[in-house]
């Protein structure tokens, strides 16, 4: 066993999740711990992996079919309320966990001019508004008033959310008819379900279900009930039963149930994930992904459930996000994509209208940092799976290790 070995067996068999957590920050230390050398490798002159060498094939690129398809979206245009989340979750995959930092552009200005902007940066479009966060925008003290405004215009509204907001969530969405609700609302909840498995029994479960799912699945919506896969969910042995009482409450109340499983990001019993999980972890995960599914990946059927880790590798892929998604940060800067610099795009104040006509541009960066974004803006517009993908990926090999 070599000293290495050695030092990574301790860290994860002697010490606190606490301490374990706290020095994986010193970059040092993480490579040293994931069995990285001490100090990173430079390679010079050495591309990244990319997926663009698969449009060599006539079978993948846009076509006109695909193009319409992707024109006939309705543009996203993300709402990130504050600065920083409002919880501060160390596993969060936005490394946003900093609670210290909550003003932002919305208290600034007030939000009735935020909504005001807002409603010029869609233009003569009808758009679909996501409170996205950081955190849970349902906690803001004027969540109900952007809602309702948004509505009134005749926008569609998603609302992330981790479920437990549902009296504010109500509050917002009791002053329209519930027909009008259904079509135009969707919800969002990321439910971390591993935070109720050590309990001693299941009252706060059953509290989430039985009363915040039960209060947003009565409004009809869409209800996509997005999971973080951990490895204490994955050998919970009561995992599945769970996800069919969830799926009966949202059809009792007329809600159309959404399963997502994501895989875990972050540290856990002094592994990190999702590159640490086990061969036995990954074929359960892809199991469970194959059986409920994701929608972040298409139908998910057969082979296409694999894990392919928090970010792509697509540059030079044509991409729709810059036509179609639109994120107002905190401080009210723009983008399009989780890649981007903060402030690539202007500002909200300064702002035009969307365009109508949306064109995919190549992608300009070496990672795609949102899986999500990454297949429903470049993969599937451009024919490709995620299996085939990978398999791309696979055959390249030119990642820098």
């Amino acid at each position: 066993m070599t000293l290495g070995q050695v030092i990574r067996t301790a860290y994860r068999t002697a010490l606190p999740q606490s301490i374990r957590i706290a020095v994986r920050r010193v970059g040092s230390i993480q490579r040293l711990m994931d069995g990285q050398p001490l100090f990173p490798v430079v390679a010079v002159d050495v591309p990244s992996s990319t997926a663009a060498a698969i449009l060599r094939s006539r079978r993948f690129g846009i076509t006109p079919e695909r193009h319409a398809l992707m024109a006939s979206h309705t543009p996203l245009i993300s709402l990130n309320m504050g600065q920083n989340c409002s919880h501060g979750c160390v596993y969060c995959v936005s490394h946003m966990d900093d609670r210290k930092k909550r003003s932002g552009y919305l208290e600034e200005i007030g939000w009735a001019e935020y909504g005001r902007q807002l409603l010029r940066l869609a233009g003569d479009a009808k758009v679909t508004y996501n409170f996205a966060g950081p955190g849970e925008c349902a906690e803001h003290e004027h969540f109900p008033e952007l809602v309702q405004l948004l509505l009134n215009a005749g926008h569609w509204i998603w609302i992330q959310t981790h479920g437990l907001s549902s009296k504010s969530i109500a509050r917002a969405l009791n002053a329209f008819p519930k027909e009008l609700v259904s079509r135009k609302v969707n919800f969002h909840l990321s439910f971390h379900i591993a935070a109720y498995l050590d309990d001693k029994d299941d009252r706060r479960l059953r509290a989430y279900l039985d009363k915040h799912l039960a209060t947003i699945a009565s409004f009809g919506c869409i209800t996509c009930i997005i999971v973080p896969m951990s490895p204490k969910v994955l050998a919970w042995p009561r995992f599945e039963e769970s996800m069919d009482l969830i799926a009966s409450i949202c059809k009792e109340r007329g809600a159309r149930f959404i399963p997502s499983l994501v895989e875990f990001h972050g540290p856990y019993e002094g592994r990190h994930y999702p590159d640490d999980y086990t061969n036995e972890e990954q074929l359960r995960l892809s199991e469970l992904m194959a059986k409920y599914g994701n929608p972040s990946r298409g139908t998910m059927a057969g082979d296409e459930a694999v894990i392919v880790g928090d970010s792509l590798m697509l540059r030079a892929m044509p991409c729709y996000a810059k036509a179609l998604i639109t994120e107002v940060n905190g401080d009210g800067s723009l983008r399009h994509c989780q890649s981007d610099p903060e402030d690539n795009f202007g500002h909200l104040r300064d702002a035009e209208g969307l365009t109508k006509d949306p064109k995919a541009h190549p992608c300009p960066f070496d990672r795609c940092l949102c899986v999500s974004v990454g297949y429903n803006m470049s993969l599937a517009p451009n024919g490709v799976s995620f299996k085939e993908y990978a398999d791309e990926i696979k055959r390249v090999d030119l990642r820098i290790r």
